[in-house]
């Protein structure tokens, strides 16, 4: 009966050691996953965060290129108006004659006469002619 006792007394020994490893097995296997949960609600949490942050970096994106757009289109409606105005501009051409224009109309280039030296001029020849004549 001893030998039953010992054997039934090892066998429930031996049951109690693997029940005890298993119960530490379990309890380690449950520490991993809560490791394991924790990593993954931070990398959720991270995520979440990323996403928010891709979200408004797009918004940014989006309304600094509306911003170009605003202004490429001002721009392009300045030069419209800047080749408009030089459309009026003078030809090359066109401001040569003037220039000869002027130049031939010029006071300080030509020789014009004042009334007083015309008259002087037309009494000193008619009293030139005059004296001729007698």
């Amino acid at each position: 009966m001893t030998t039953k006792k010992h054997t039934l007394h090892s066998i429930i020994n031996e049951l109690v050691d693997r029940t005890n490893t298993d119960i530490q097995r379990i309890r380690h296997l449950e520490s991993w996953e809560k490791g394991l949960n924790i990593r993954i609600e931070t990398i959720e949490q991270q995520i979440m965060e990323m996403n928010a942050s891709l979200q408004k970096l797009s918004q940014d994106v989006s309304a600094e290129f509306h911003k170009r757009d605003q202004i490429i289109n001002e721009l392009r409606t300045l030069i419209k108006e800047i080749v408009k105005r030089i459309k009026r501009f003078a030809r090359k051409d066109e401001v040569e004659e003037l220039e000869a224009l002027v130049d031939i109309y010029s006071p300080l280039k030509s020789n014009f006469v004042t009334r007083d030296e015309v008259e002087e001029i037309i009494s000193k020849r008619l009293s030139r002619h005059f004296k001729n004549n007698k």
